[in-house]
C-alpha cells in the first residue's frame, strides 16, 4: 500500500509538470527574464571603507585659573565611538556631503534628464506607472509638487548608501559608503572621515574661544585695577609717613591678600564657567526648548549631598589657609577631599547624561553632557567663592586692633601685589588658550588607520548578477512547477484506470488508448 501511494505521487507530480511543461516552461523563462531585467535595473554600487580609531585625551580645563579646577574623567572611548557614529549618520552631515559632491544635481538628473540606458528605462517605466498622476497634472486636477533634491539625496545617503558602525569590542568605527562609481565611493568615506575631525575640533575650539574672550576681558579689567591700586599706593605714600608693621601682623595682612587673591582667581574662573554655561544652553536651546529653563543636574539628590559636602570641604579648607600653610597636613588632607567630591560630582554627571540620553545626535549628548558638566563646576565655584569670603571677614576682624593708617599701607601694598600677580597669571593663561584655539585637543582624538580605497577596474559590489542569476532559476523552476501542482489540484478529471477503480470501486473492463488528433 507504501509502495502505491508513493506510485502515485511520484506519476501525479510528473504528469501535472508533463501535462503543463509549455506552461511551466513559459512561466520559468519569464521568471528568469524579469528577475535578470530588474536585477538591470539597479543602479550599480561600489563600497568604499574607512577605519577610523577613537583615543581618549584627558580633558582640558578652559578656566582662567585651572589650578583652583580639577578635571573630570575623560569619557570613555567606546561611549564617544558610538557618539560619533550618530554625527556621522546625521542628516547635517548628510546635507554637507550631498551639497560637496553635488549628489543632489546626480539624483535629479537620473530622475528627470537620464543619459544611461538603464535610467531611460526606468524613467519610461515609473512614467507609465505615474501616468494617471501626470495626466490629473496636466488638466490641473492636481497641484505640481516641488522636489527637494537635496533632501531627497540626503536620504538617500542615509538610509541607502551608508553603513557606520563601532567594530565589535574596539574603539574602531568602520566607515562604509556606496557610491554609482569607484572614484565616488571613495571620495565620500574619506571626506566623512575628515569632516568628522573637523566637526570635533570646531565644537573643541569654541569651547576655546569662549575661554579665551573671557580671559582677555578679565585681563583687561585686572590692568584697570593694577593701574588704580597703583596710584593709590603712591598718592597714599606721598601724603603720610608710615613705620614698619609689626613681623606677624605683617604676616596675617599677607594671608588676608592671599585668600583675596584666591577669591579674586575662583571669581574669574566662575564667570568664564558661566559663561561657557550660557553658551552651551543656548545651542541646546536650539535643538531641545526645554533644556534652556530646567535645572540639568542641580535637582539630583546625590549631586545636592555631594555639594553639600563639597562647600563644608572647602569652607574648612579656606578656615584652615589662614592659620596654616599650604604643606600642612590637614589643608592636604582637605585638598584631597575636595578633589575626590569633585570627581564624583563629575561622574554622577556623566552617568545623568547617559542614563537620560534624549536623542541619538552625538553634538547633541556631548553639549548635554558638558552642560552638566559645567553646571558641576559653577556650584563648586559658588562653594569655594562663599567658604574664601567667610575667612576674609573673620580674618579682617582679627586685625581691627591695627591702627588704621598701618592697615591701609598695608592693604594697598598688598592689593598691588594681588593685582600684579594676578596679571602675570592672566597672560600666560592668555597665551596658552590663544594657542588651544588652534590645536587639535578633544576629549578624544580621531586617527584615520585605513582611508578609503577601490580599484576602478573591480566589479560593482551590488548587484551581483551571478547570484541573482541563480536566484532567477530557483524562482523559475518554483514557480513554473508550482503553477503545474496548482492547476493540477482543482482539476478533477481522471488520468488513469487505478482512480476510476479507487473511486468506484468497481475494476475497468476497458481503456480507449489516446491517439494524436483527436
Amino acid at each position: 500500500m507504501i509502495e502505491s501511494t508513493k506510485e502515485d505521487t511520484l506519476f501525479n507530480l510528473f504528469y501535472a509538470v508533463f501535462r503543463r511543461r509549455r506552461a511551466s516552461l513559459w512561466l520559468f523563462a519569464a521568471t528568469v527574464f524579469f528577475v535578470m531585467f530588474f536585477t538591470y535595473l539597479i543602479t550599480p554600487r561600489w563600497e568604499a571603507t574607512t577605519l577610523i580609531l577613537v583615543e581618549a585625551n584627558p580633558k582640558r580645563q578652559l578656566t582662567s585659573v585651572p589650578e583652583l579646577s580639577t578635571p573630570g574623567p575623560p569619557t570613555s572611548p567606546e561611549v564617544q565611538a558610538h557618539n560619533l557614529v550618530a554625527l556621522l549618520t546625521g542628516r547635517n552631515m548628510a546635507y554637507q556631503i550631498v551639497k560637496e559632491f553635488e549628489l543632489d544635481k546626480r539624483l535629479q538628473k537620473r530622475k528627470t534628464d537620464p543619459d544611461k540606458p538603464r535610467d531611460i528605462l526606468k524613467k519610461g517605466l515609473i512614467d507609465v506607472f505615474r501616468s494617471p498622476v501626470l495626466v490629473l497634472r496636466t488638466l490641473r486636477a492636481l497641484k505640481p509638487r516641488e522636489r527637494d533634491w537635496v533632501d531627497e539625496a540626503a536620504g538617500d545617503l542615509v538610509e541607502k548608501s551608508e553603513d557606520i558602525d563601532v567594530e565589535v569590542q574596539t574603539q574602531v568605527i568602520n566607515l562604509t559608503i556606496r557610491g554609482e562609481t569607484p572614484q565616488l565611493a571613495t571620495d565620500i568615506a574619506n571626506r566623512m572621515a575628515d569632516l568628522l575631525q573637523e566637526k570635533t575640533l570646531e565644537m573643541s575650539r569654541s569651547e576655546s574661544r569662549i575661554a579665551y574672550d573671557c580671559t582677555r576681558k578679565e585681563l583687561e579689567t585686572t590692568e584697570d585695577k593694577l593701574h588704580l591700586a597703583r596710584v593709590e599706593l603712591k598718592q597714599f605714600l606721598e601724603a603720610n609717613v608710615v613705620g614698619d608693621i609689626h613681623e606677624e601682623k605683617k604676616q596675617k595682612i599677607q594671608r588676608i591678600e592671599d585668600l583675596r587673591l584666591q577669591y579674586l582667581q575662583a571669581k574669574s574662573g566662575k564667570e568664564m564657567q558661566s559663561a561657557l554655561l550660557k553658551e552651551t544652553r543656548n545651542q541646546l536651546k536650539k535643538r531641545d526648548p526645554s533644556i534652556a529653563s530646567s535645572p540639568l543636574a542641580s535637582d539630583n539628590p546625590a549631586i545636592l549631598q555631594m555639594q553639600t559636602e563639597l562647600s563644608r570641604a572647602e569652607i574648612d579648607l579656606a578656615t584652615a589657609l589662614t592659620e596654616k600653610t599650604s604643606k600642612h597636613p590637614d589643608v592636604i588632607r582637605l585638598e584631597a577631599e575636595i578633589e575626590r567630591l569633585t570627581g564624583l560630582l563629575h561622574k554622577e554627571g556623566e552617568r545623568i547624561t547617559q542614563g537620560s540620553a534624549r536623542s541619538s545626535d552625538a553634538a547633541y549628548n556631548r553639549l548635554l553632557n558638558r552642560a552638566i558638566e559645567l553646571e558641576t563646576d559653577v556650584s563648586t565655584a559658588d562653594a569655594r567663592l562663599a567658604a574664601l569670603a567667610r575667612s576674609i571677614k573673620e580674618s579682617e576682624l582679627s586685625l581691627q586692633e591695627l591702627p588704621a593708617v598701618e592697615m591701609e599701607l598695608a592693604s594697598l601694598s598688598n592689593q598691588v601685589a594681588v593685582y600684579e600677580a594676578m596679571d602675570r597669571g592672566l597672560r600666560a593663561r592668555l597665551e596658552e588658550l590663544g594657542v588651544l584655539s588652534n590645536m587639535s585637543i578633544d576629549d578624544n582624538k580621531l586617527r584615520v588607520i585605513e582611508r578609503a580605497h577601490v580599484s576602478p577596474l573591480r566589479n560593482p559590489d551590488w548587484p551581483k548578477s551571478m547570484i541573482h542569476f541563480v536566484v532567477s532559476l530557483f524562482f523559475g523552476v518554483v514557480i513554473g512547477i508550482g503553477y503545474a501542482l496548482f492547476i493540477e489540484y482543482w482539476n478533477d478529471c481522471f488520468r488513469r484506470r487505478q482512480e476510476i477503480e479507487q473511486v468506484l470501486g468497481v475494476p475497468v473492463i476497458g481503456e480507449i488508448p489516446p491517439a494524436d488528433g483527436v
